[in-house]
C-alpha cells in the first residue's frame, strides 16, 4: 500500500456462537453509523468493524488488500462481509483479489451503490428470513 503512515482500524466484538459479520463502511469510513445495529446483534454473531484511514492515496485493491490483511491480523479467515455503500467498492475490491487468502461467506449490501430488486421481493425476503433459524443460515457451525 502507498502510504505507509496509514492503517486500517479494526474492532471485534466476539459472541461465542453465530456467523462473523465484518461491517465494511461507507464514505464516512468509520463505525460511526453502526452502533445501534450492533447492540441489535450483540452476543448473536461476531461483529467487526472497520476504521479506514484518513488517506487520498489508497486505490481502492489498496482497501481490499488492507482489510483483508487486518482480518487475518487477528485471526479471522472467514465471514460475511456487510458492505454499506462506498464499502460495496471496497467489497469488490477484496473479492477481486486473486492472491487474498480471507474467504467470504457471503456478501450483504446495503445503500447508496446498491440498487435493490422490485420492494414485494424485499418484503418476501424480509418475512422468509424471519422464520427460517438462524443455525440453518449458517452452516458448517
Amino acid at each position: 500500500m502507498p502510504d505507509a503512515e496509514a492503517s486500517l482500524e479494526l474492532r471485534v466484538h466476539p459472541a461465542s456462537a453465530g456467523p462473523t459479520l465484518v461491517y465494511v463502511p461507507g464514505l464516512h469510513g468509520d463505525w460511526t453509523l453502526v452502533g445501534s445495529f450492533r447492540e441489535a446483534l450483540a452476543h448473536r454473531a461476531t461483529f467487526i468493524e472497520i476504521t479506514y484511514p484518513r488517506t487520498l492515496t489508497w486505490t481502492l485493491a489498496d482497501y481490499g488488500r488492507a482489510v483483508a490483511a487486518a482480518l487475518l491480523r487477528q485471526g479471522v479467515t472467514t465471514g460475511w462481509l456487510l458492505a454499506e455503500s462506498f464499502g460495496s467498492q471496497v467489497a469488490w475490491a477484496l473479492l477481486a483479489d486473486p492472491a487474498r487468502s480471507w474467504q467470504a461467506n457471503g456478501v450483504v449490501f446495503a445503500g447508496g451503490f446498491v440498487r435493490y430488486g422490485p420492494r414485494w421481493l424485499v418484503r418476501a425476503g424480509e418475512r422468509a428470513f424471519r422464520v427460517i433459524p438462524n443455525r440453518r443460515l449458517s452452516p458448517g457451525r
